[in-house]
């Protein structure tokens, strides 16, 4: 569960820290900022993305996006809600329907081989998620983000919030998976069509 996970990883000492740069200014903004991000519509998300594509933001200041992404590991963290979510799925529904669950290793080799080969893909969505997401916050207010980002401290508390996450997101679709394999099998099944009967061949002259 999300609270075994947290529980795996809690440290008493590191929270308090946490939770007073959490109580910091910069902390309030950029986490207004990210929670403005999360409810944004698809369009305002795409707009932004065209005004990028045709003014590209300057040099400075998507190598700090980059070090933001790298040091939140984003990619990573996409590559594992997504199996997650899949392995959950899966999970649910064949513990639903009796049947066998995928082999231990064979969601994971998938999604890995998926995530390599859409690699660069995945990367340049998540920088431009980060470029929507802070658009409003100043450079030096991104530094000072990042550099955040970056201490033992950051990514330690970056580690727990998607462990935690990832474990949501898989109890989320197990649960999922289960419930549309019970509706599946409450669902009345058709009758298999009839056979046409076979055409009786002529006698022989």
């Amino acid at each position: 569960s999300v609270t075994q996970s947290f529980e795996a990883q809690y440290d008493y000492d590191k929270l308090v820290q946490i939770v007073q740069q959490l109580k910091s200014p910069l902390s309030m903004k950029m986490t207004a900022l990210e929670t403005a991000s999360a409810s944004a519509t698809q369009q305002d998300v795409q707009a932004f993305i065209a005004e990028v594509q045709k003014t590209p933001p300057p040099a400075p200041r998507l190598a700090l996006m980059r070090r933001l992404n790298q040091a939140t590991d984003t990619a990573h963290m996409l590559e594992r809600i997504s199996l997650a979510v899949t392995k959950g799925f899966a999970n649910g529904m064949a513990a639903a329907m009796d049947k066998t669950p995928p082999a231990p290793g064979e969601i994971e080799a998938a999604i890995h081989q998926q995530a390599a080969a859409n690699a660069e893909m995945i990367e340049s969505a998540a920088l431009l998620r980060n470029l929507f997401t802070y658009r409003t916050a100043t450079d030096a207010e991104l530094q000072a983000y990042v550099s955040c980002a970056e201490t033992d401290l950051g990514r330690w508390f970056t580690t727990v919030g998607t462990n935690a996450l990832i474990q949501a997101y898989g109890d989320m679709t197990t649960r999922m998976g289960t419930k549309l394999a019970d509706i599946a099998k409450s669902m009345p099944r058709k009758p298999k069509p009839a056979a046409p009967e076979p055409t009786p061949s002529s006698a022989p002259q």
